[in-house]
């Protein structure tokens, strides 16, 4: 034991220690996090704090003051579906659609907050062929304008998205998208993580298996994706813990996404949302404390990620998860191209471990604690000369070789560079 702790002392002499000091989030490198604002008007104070909260967009009705408030504080902005688009997706027959679409484009486009449109929620087959005359006449008027669109999660029926099976609703829409490749994203939501009906392991698997898929279409037509994850109480999903939001960021992150949004930013006065970041009251909840530091660390990892192109993803499943991980067999175990095996100390954690490679070629690898509730120490074992560098994600730094730093909060995710030993 006593060796062990001289050792421990040793590596952690080599770690850089810094002070506690106020962090101004506006000086974090930019990186799509957006909140969902609805069912209130939010005001100049809120903008703020969502500011302070790590966010870096938020949607807004796109009155005249909104603009100015965001400006402001230097938040960007999508212009939320109360500008009316949503009408032309159910009925594109109107004859004044093309003009005033190209209005409204006018209107927004060179104010210095804009980002995108957001045009409608969870399409089908049957608002399809009206969509496309939408987003093809926006497009036309402003071609690098994101096009905001939240699709159906993989556990939605065909009575809902209206095809074959969920594959071919993303690939039908990506297909859509695929000209458009530089600036339009493939963007969904899945919240079954907190989906009480479905026992907790197969929970996560479900969740996993949609990052899979959608992972899997648009790389294939060369898009990005984003993905809304859940931030309050919604139907019968609770409020998730800390530990829930890591999950869900940090496995968004180790797929590749290149955006993440929060549902819902605020609270109603209905039961239907509460535990949001802010209560009916505008109060700060704890939510707003957990997704202020989370987002920190997302914006700290942002200049890497942004870089990265996903490469494949593996598992290492304890027995009492790979029961529920049978149901998805997309889900490959490890070993990956240049990592053997990530083994919990105490057994008591599974992880995603994917692999990413950067514009320079060199390979990153993204670890993820499974387990809701366990911390985890793990070992990780790499191809014969490899070891793994820790970019801490609160300072922004790879951290020395000599540590790794294989501790994972539950929840928690860590991106590690390969480098030679």
């Amino acid at each position: 034991m006593r060796k062990i702790t001289t050792l421990f002392l040793a590596l952690t002499a080599l770690i850089p220690t810094l002070s506690a000091k106020k962090v101004n989030m506006a000086e974090q490198p930019f990186f799509p996090i957006y909140g969902h604002n609805m069912l209130w008007l939010i005001d100049e104070e809120m903008v703020k704090d969502q500011v302070d909260m790590g966010l870096t967009m938020i949607t807004i009705y796109g009155d005249q003051q909104e603009l100015d408030w965001c400006e402001k504080y230097g938040m960007k902005t999508i212009i939320y579906r109360h500008n009316g688009i949503d009408k032309y997706i159910y009925n594109s027959g109107e004859a004044d659609m093309e003009q005033n679409l190209i209005n409204m484009v006018n209107t927004y486009k060179d104010h210095p907050t804009f980002y995108a449109f957001q045009v409608t929620d969870e399409p089908s087959k049957r608002v399809y062929d009206n969509y496309a005359k939408v987003y093809k006449t926006l497009k036309t008027t402003a071609p690098k304008i994101p096009i905001y669109t939240n699709f159906f999660p993989s556990w939605s029926q065909p009575n809902q998205h209206g095809f074959t099976d969920y594959e071919e609703y993303v690939e039908t829409f990506c297909k859509l998208f695929a000209g458009d490749k530089k600036s339009q994203p493939f963007i969904y939501d899945n919240y079954c993580n907190k989906d009480l009906r479905l026992k907790p392991a197969e929970r996560l698997a479900s969740f996993l298996e949609n990052l899979d898929t959608v992972e899997r279409i648009t790389s294939k037509y060369g898009l990005d994706f984003w993905v809304t994850v859940l931030s309050s109480q919604h139907d019968h999903y609770p409020e998730p813990t800390a530990a829930d939001l890591d999950f869900q960021v940090f496995t968004s992150l180790a797929y590749g996404a290149k955006g993440i949004g929060y549902f819902i930013t605020n609270s109603h006065q209905n039961l239907n949302f509460q535990g949001g970041p802010f209560n009916f009251l505008g109060d700060k909840t704890p939510t707003y404390y957990n997704l202020r530091e989370l987002n920190f660390r997302v914006r700290q990892l942002a200049p890497v990620l942004e870089k990265l192109k996903f490469q494949g993803a593996y598992y290492s499943l304890i027995m009492k998860d790979k029961a529920a991980f049978k149901k998805y067999p997309m889900h490959k175990a490890l070993p990956g191209k240049l990592v053997k095996s990530v083994v919990s100390d105490r057994g008591n954690c599974s992880f995603l471990v994917t692999e990413l490679k950067d514009d320079k070629g060199d390979v990153w690898i993204f670890v993820v604690n499974l387990s809701l509730e366990n911390i985890a120490h793990f070992t990780p074992t790499l191809v014969e000369g490899k070891t793994l560098q820790h970019f801490n994600s609160y300072t922004g730094q790879l951290f020395p070789k000599t540590y790794v730093d294989p501790w994972l909060r539950p929840g928690q995710g860590k991106l590690y560079k390969v480098v030679d030993k």
